[in-house]
């Protein structure tokens, strides 16, 4: 998920508590479930840092809300985040790269910053040569054609690369071939909330995402989560309510009106 500057941030840890634990609770939910937020914060955001400048005060409060953070000793790349009624979330660090070629690449679970528009090779060797987990996500109208084809070779080229759907993806855009050749190759397709650089789309975080099964070490959890999302293959477990119509076009006149000013 991206956490963007509009974002509210009292606002966004409830919705995402409240969304997880739905689903959750829809499924089969056990006392010790833990929630988690990946992020993929892209050019100059790196509102990670302001969480974790909250975590460095007396009380850790962020905006003034109920929700505290605090830092993991022996794991940097993140962050508790809980209420006085007990929820509790883990924010962990990650970044989002734009290629030269207009894709995009995710870093997650690293607080390492990657440069933009250098090609997709040479960004995907960066963050596999790193500690953080490859992702390329999809997005609308962006693995089409030209970037299409890319996308494929990538996949084919051996690097330990995931795909990732989002709820961002309207329930009438059909999944696609690259999906398809993810799960032929046995590669993970995790799945993320994605909200949208909109006032108000903080409360879609947590609609989507991936279920990891095991005992995650509170100590160092990243090293544990990219490990799993990694190698969990193409049966993993994933959750999400795809977009309907008319929001998806909404957000899409928004999202241009907003490039156009």
């Amino acid at each position: 998920m991206h956490l963007y500057e509009c974002f509210d941030l009292s606002a966004l840890f409830e919705a995402g508590h409240r969304n997880l634990r739905a689903i959750s609770a829809g499924g089969s939910s056990r006392d010790d479930d833990r929630y988690v937020l990946m992020l993929a914060e892209s050019g100059g955001d790196d509102r990670f840092s302001d969480v974790a400048s909250a975590a460095d005060t007396r009380d850790g409060a962020l905006d003034g809300g109920p929700w505290r953070a605090t830092r993991l000793p022996d794991d940097p790349c993140a962050l508790q985040v809980s209420d006085q009624a007990g929820r509790d979330l883990l924010l962990v660090a990650g970044s989002q790269i734009v290629t030269t070629e207009r894709i995009e690449i995710l870093a997650l679970g690293s607080l390492e910053r990657f440069p933009d528009g250098e090609t997709a090779d040479t960004t995907l060797n960066r963050v596999s040569d790193s500690d953080a987990l490859a992702v390329v996500p999809w997005g609308a109208g962006k693995w089409s054609g030209r970037r299409g084809r890319l996308v494929e070779r990538l996949l084919r080229s051996g690097n330990h690369v995931c795909l990732a759907d989002n709820a961002g993806r309207p329930f009438f855009w059909p999944r696609g071939t690259l999906f398809a050749l993810a799960e032929e190759l046995g590669r993970p397709i995790l799945s993320g909330s994605d909200p949208l650089p909109l006032r108000g789309q903080e409360f879609s975080v947590g609609r989507a995402g991936c279920r990891l099964e095991g005992d995650m070490p509170m100590t160092q959890p990243t090293p544990w989560l990219t490990r799993g999302l990694r190698t969990s293959g193409p049966r993993m477990e994933t959750f999400g309510r795809r977009e309907s119509a008319l929001p998806f076009l909404k957000n899409q006149l928004l999202l241009r009106r907003q490039s156009a000013s």
